[in-house]
């Protein structure tokens, strides 16, 4: 019997760029966390984060709360166009290991 191990996945939700300007000086966007239990989904939480901001770091560790996951996986390192995790303080904070992915290249 092969063994099941619980995950959590983040990903960023979609904007349309180079809509701020003097009317707009903030954008956002959402932060999606999913739980999975082998196949099953156990838990979704959502965030929001600014979009080119300094605030994906924190909201992932808010958003991951008491969370127990043997494994972080990441859809990249950055989420909300700029806005970069700092995959080292998430893995020290949450002693789980964080696997930053991307399908494209940079």
């Amino acid at each position: 019997m092969s063994p099941v191990y619980t995950v959590a996945g983040a990903q960023d939700g979609s904007f349309e760029p180079f809509r701020r300007g003097l009317d707009r000086p903030m954008q956002y966007t959402s932060l999606c966390l999913t739980r999975l239990r082998g196949s099953v989904i156990q838990d979704v939480r959502l965030s929001c984060l600014t979009v080119d901001g300094l605030d994906a770091t924190e909201a992932l560790l808010n958003g991951l709360g008491s969370w127990e996951v043997d494994t972080l996986i990441l859809g990249g390192a950055t989420f909300a166009g700029f806005n970069v995790v700092d995959v080292q303080l998430v893995n020290n904070e949450t002693d789980t290991p964080v696997i930053a992915f991307s399908a494209d290249h940079p």
